[in-house]
Order: structure tokens, then sequence, then C-alpha cells
């Protein structure tokens, strides 16, 4: 019952990333996360293995601002 959950969990949170990224992007982790409420660890995690399987794609980095530049992420396109 637990692991049920816990797999519905996580499919309705890979959901919220992709839908983010699809309606905002390109979008960074960090946008993501304020967006979904997921932690940006979370939100990490669920790009990168996106990214992995082909469903995701990084496009650039911020600019214009001090500090570590943002990557910003979109739906990759056939």
């Amino acid at each position: 019952m637990v692991a049920s959950q816990s797999m519905n969990s996580m499919r309705m949170s890979r959901s919220a990333v992709i839908q983010a990224i699809a309606s905002f992007g390109p979008v960074s982790k960090a946008s993501i996360a304020t967006i979904t409420g997921l932690s940006k660890q979370t939100v990490s995690e669920f790009v990168a293995n996106l990214d992995s399987e082909g469903w995701v794609r990084t496009v650039g980095q911020t600019a214009g601002h001090a500090g570590r530049r943002a990557v910003l992420c979109e739906i990759s396109r056939p």
C-alpha cells in the first residue's frame, strides 16, 4: 500500500515537472521548484532523468545577474 502511494506520488511529481516545463519553458530548475512546490533537489533529479530519457533538453543559461547562471530547460522536440 505504501509503495503504491509512493509510486503514485512520484508519477504526479514527474508529471508536474513536465507540465511546468511545457507551460513555462525554457525555464530554470529553480523556477520549476517554485512553480511545482517541489524541492530543488527533487526537481534536479526529475530533470536529469527526463534529460537522459530524451524528454527534456537544456537550451542555455540565464544572463545579466550576479551569481551562478541558471540552466534553462525545455521539452525536447523531435
